[in-house]
C-alpha cells in the first residue's frame, strides 16, 4: 500500500486512507442507494495524521429515506461487537459514513453530526460520504475531527479532508 510516507515524501496533512475493501464496500453502498440512504461504521487505525479505514459495515436504518440515515447506537454496537469478535484485525470504531444519492458534498446535517461526533470522541474520527454521480460513479467526500485540543473539544471542530484509496 502506497500511504506517501516513504522517504522523499512531504508528510502530508490530515487525510482519510480507504482500504480497497472498504473502498469497494462504500461504492457498492453508493451505487445501491439510489432511493434512499445507507450506512453505517468505519472501522481501521490512525497512522500519523491519517484515518485508515480497514473495513465499512453496514448498520441498517429502517427508516431511512433518499435525504436521511440515522446511525442508531444499539444496532451500530452489535455490528461492531461481532465484527470485533470475528477478526484479528488490529483496528477499532474510526468513525462513520453514510451514502447520498446524489452528488451532494457532506450537507449541513452531517456537518452538525460531526461536531457530535468530535465531541464524543476523545481522539480523531472520520465520516466518510459516498455519494452517487451520474453514470453510476461513486465520489468520496471525508470530514476528520481531531478533538486534541479544548476548543475543538468544546466546539466539535471538524475539517474537510481528501480522501484517498489503494
Amino acid at each position: 500500500m502506497t500511504t506517501g510516507h516513504e522517504p522523499g515524501h512531504a508528510n502530508p496533512g490530515p487525510q482519510v486512507l480507504l482500504s480497497a475493501q472498504a473502498r469497494d464496500a462504500l461504492r457498492a453502498a453508493g451505487r445501491a442507494s439510489r432511493t434512499r440512504e445507507r450506512g453505517g461504521i468505519l472501522v481501521g487505525y490512525m497512522e500519523g495524521r491519517t484515518i485508515v479505514v480497514e473495513d465499512a459495515l453496514t448498520v441498517p436504518d429502517p427508516r431511512a429515506n433518499r435525504t436521511a440515515y440515522v446511525r442508531r447506537p444499539g444496532p451500530a454496537k452489535e455490528v461492531l461487537d461481532n465484527y470485533l469478535r470475528h477478526t484479528d484485525a488490529l483496528a477499532g470504531y474510526v468513525g462513520e459514513w453514510h451514502t447520498h444519492p446524489e452528488p451532494a458534498q457532506p450537507s449541513p446535517m452531517d456537518h452538525a453530526a460531526m461536531r457530535a461526533m468530535t465531541r464524543r470522541n476523545q481522539y480523531p474520527v472520520a465520516m466518510v460520504v459516498a455519494a452517487l454521480r451520474p453514470g453510476g460513479t461513486v465520489q468520496f467526500h471525508a470530514l476528520l475531527g481531531q478533538p486534541d485540543t479544548w476548543p475543538h473539544r468544546l466546539a466539535g471542530n471538524h475539517i474537510s479532508v481528501p480522501v484517498t484509496h489503494t
